[in-house]
């Protein structure tokens, strides 16, 4: 009788071990993947390995990064009234980068600093539309404003500012003095063009440690906005804050893909497209 209860615990024994393995079992295939499912996964990783991230940064909208609680991008403002151009009309990335802003650009001259001399770095303009020059400033224009006369353009934009922040900090009636004679000097040698100011940029937080005098860049834009007001020069605000992934590392120099938008922003609020 004793040896019957043996086999039999013995037996209950075996069946609990059995049933416990088959759980185990069915637990652990529902939580690996099939090796199809996870060959299929390995060929999606794979594909997008060997894509070029550039290529795949091509297709983000631009309109997405220059703008989170504003809709305007840049604002035209002037005695025939204001033009918005905001980022319902921007263009996707691909496509700006597809368009000929030489031949937009044909008839204009982008005069300024570093900012400006960015057009000719990355060769998205050449030199008979770009007059620029680093760590320019407005009383040091006498040559710049010389070639654009050889130039003759019929639009000019002018981008200047940030580097004088550097000379005059917050001395805003020097630089006031400096930049009406500035536009009065420009406004002689050209008669005949429409010219535009643009707005100081932005810079990023980094720039601003770096650069402590740069947190007066809105009280420059003020200045620069009443000299144009006086003088009838349309300008252009860029009323938004870059993304640092748009910044070079000083934080003060767009990247590449900042201009396309940029250009067109300016063609589009000049009339040029």
């Amino acid at each position: 009788m004793q040896n019957i209860r043996i086999r039999n615990l013995i037996i209950l024994i075996a069946v609990i071990v059995a049933a416990i393995l088959v759980a185990v079992r069915v637990k652990y295939i529902t939580q690996v993947p099939l090796k199809s499912e996870a060959a299929e996964t390995r060929l999606v990783l794979d594909a997008l390995a060997d894509q070029d991230i550039s290529a795949i940064q091509d297709e983000i909208d631009l309109k997405r990064d220059v703008s989170d609680d504003e809709n305007d991008v840049i604002t035209v403002y002037s005695d025939e009234g204001n033009l918005n151009v905001t980022t319902e009309d921007l263009l996707p990335l691909a496509e700006l980068q597809e368009m000929n802003f030489t031949e937009i650009f044909s008839n204009c001259v982008i005069m300024g600093d570093s900012i400006a001399h960015q057009l000719l770095e990355y060769e998205v303009l050449n030199s008979a539309e770009v007059i620029a020059q680093d760590g320019m400033q407005v009383h040091k224009t006498e040559e710049q404003i010389s070639t654009a006369v050889d130039l003759a353009p019929k639009v000019v934009f002018l981008t200047y500012g940030l580097n004088d922040i550097d000379d005059w900090k917050s001395d805003f009636e020097s630089f006031r003095e400096n930049y009406d004679d500035f536009l009065t000097r420009v406004q002689s040698a050209l008669p005949n063009a429409q010219i535009y100011v643009t707005l100081i940029l932005p810079v990023n937080n980094y720039a601003l440690e770096e650069h402590e005098a740069y947190r007066y860049i809105d009280e420059y834009n003020q200045v620069i906005v009443e000299c144009c007001e006086a003088h009838g020069i349309p300008y252009m605000d860029l009323e938004f804050t870059l993304p640092d992934e748009y910044y070079d590392d000083d934080g003060i120099h767009p990247l590449l893909n900042f201009y396309y938008g940029w250009l067109y922003c300016m063609a589009k609020g000049a009339g040029l497209i």
